[in-house]
């Protein structure tokens, strides 16, 4: 009886290392990595509505811009990875009012190729997909019109705008990640989103860097 149970594991010995061997390869194939990253960047231009009262023209906005987003990505091939990313990204224009500011939100699918060195990997890509812009301008607080405001201490009523633009996009990137350990990698990026919005261009628009972490399975 021994010696059955003894020839029925030589025989099963090679499909146990078979099915171990499988198993490593599959989580090759589908090994991924995702993270969250903070951003800031600089954006200018025209293009969102806001008005100079004093010569009626759209006036050119410049400002910070800061949010805070992520990535999710798969590593089907050797140096390339496929995924998804989204982010928000807000802009405050306290110069054209208290409150003022052009949010904007996008995402998509990316794909990017990498390459590695040591701890050091670097990468570069691009995002397909869509997102949208709002605007809202608050106008500074209208004048004090008559004494039964003064008298009831009521706030005056401020006057806004708001307006909001979905668009197309696509976001190339180049990125550097370091591996602070084999799971958990710290992650720099810098893009420029290119949005249009009925055949014209998303304005305003500038330069992003992301700083963030990785972690890899």
């Amino acid at each position: 009886m021994r010696n059955l149970y003894f020839s029925l594991f030589l025989l099963l010995l090679p499909l146990f290392a078979f099915a171990q061997t499988d198993t490593t390869t599959t989580k090759k194939k589908i090994s991924f990595s995702g993270g969250m990253m903070l951003h800031i960047g600089y954006q200018g231009g025209k293009g969102c509505g806001f008005i100079d009262n004093t010569t009626g023209q759209e006036q050119t906005l410049h400002s910070l811009t800061y949010g805070i987003g992520g990535q999710l990505r798969f590593h089907l091939l050797d140096h390339m990875h496929v995924g998804t990313e989204g982010y928000v990204s807000t802009m405050p224009l306290n110069k054209q009012g208290k409150e003022s500011n052009i949010r904007t939100g996008w995402g998509g699918i990316l794909c990017g190729y990498y390459t590695t060195f040591n701890r050091i990997q670097l990468m570069t890509g691009g995002t397909l997909g869509g997102g949208a812009q709002r605007s809202l301008h608050v106008f500074q607080p209208a004048e004090k019109q008559t004494t039964a405001t003064e008298l009831t201490n009521e706030s005056p009523i401020l006057s806004s705008v708001f307006a909001k633009k979905s668009f197309f996009v696509f976001d190339p990137y180049i990125a550097l990640e370091y591996a602070l350990t084999q799971r958990i990698h710290l992650i720099f990026k810098l893009d420029y989103m290119i949005a249009v919005h009925q055949q014209q261009f998303l304005t305003p628009s500038g330069p992003r860097l992301y700083v963030g972490f990785m972690f890899c399975h």
